[in-house]
């Protein structure tokens, strides 16, 4: 049977709720703490413990505060086959995933926390985090692999960007950049290669201000257009 294992000192805790039809719906449990409530007596004065550990001491009411949140993955419960198997260990494997960054963002919101992460600002570290992503599939990595050389490479070609070539700021990725991007895209590529490599580099974008790593869209609008020519260069 599949099974969420947890580690005592998780926060979130990744939990799972069981289905009708075979399934477990997966979610995230956060624990925020716990209130204390002192407990009184008719007449109003505080309850004291008369007997046990706690002889003598005031009684409070202890309430732990948590909360879920849904990831809409779900897992099967009794696997039949090694492809629901391994199915069910991809599904974990991505809510692994992101129980460990919300508890990196837990951590940052946490009043005192030192270690606090600041967001990136590096748009070509970040397209570089995507391309080596085993979250994607292999062609997909291949992909955005190819997306980010040509787009170092239309950089180095034009000369008010080369100075972008090692890092890029965010909020220096412009729309005259993607779009520049997207025609050198169709001078190097052959098929439906320059669309692919442009709907990759869109994709990270997106995730960016998803993020809140960047305010705006600069690749808003921006589609690709090719001539019948184009799409007959590599028969």
């Amino acid at each position: 049977m599949a099974k969420v294992e947890n580690k005592n000192k998780q926060n979130p805790k990744l939990v799972q709720t069981v289905l009708k039809d075979g399934r477990a719906s997966l979610a995230l449990e956060y624990y925020l703490g716990r209130t204390e409530t002192p407990v009184f007596d008719d007449e109003g004065n505080h309850v004291i413990y008369t007997d046990g550990a706690m002889a003598g001491k005031p009684k409070y009411k202890i309430k732990h505060n948590r909360k879920r949140e849904n990831l809409n993955l779900y897992i099967i419960l009794h696997p039949r086959t090694q492809a629901e198997r391994t199915q069910n260990k991809n599904t974990l494997a991505l809510a692994e995933k992101i129980r460990f960054e919300r508890e990196q963002e837990f951590l940052e919101d946490r009043e005192g926390y030192r270690l606090k992460k600041e967001k990136e600002t590096d748009f070509l570290r970040y397209f570089r985090k995507h391309r080596d992503d085993e979250i994607y599939a292999t062609p997909t990595r291949v992909g955005l692999g190819t997306a980010y050389r040509r787009f170092i490479d239309f950089l180095s070609g034009i000369q008010k960007y080369r100075r972008y070539t090692e890092f890029l700021r965010m909020d220096l990725l412009t729309p005259e950049m993607v779009s520049g991007y997207a025609d050198h895209l169709k001078k190097v590529s052959v098929g439906y290669g320059a669309s692919h490599c442009l709907g990759l580099f869109k994709k990270v974008i997106a995730c960016a201000v998803e993020e809140g790593l960047m305010k705006k869209n600069p690749a808003k609008g921006i589609v690709m257009r090719m001539d019948r020519l184009a799409l007959r260069k590599s028969i």
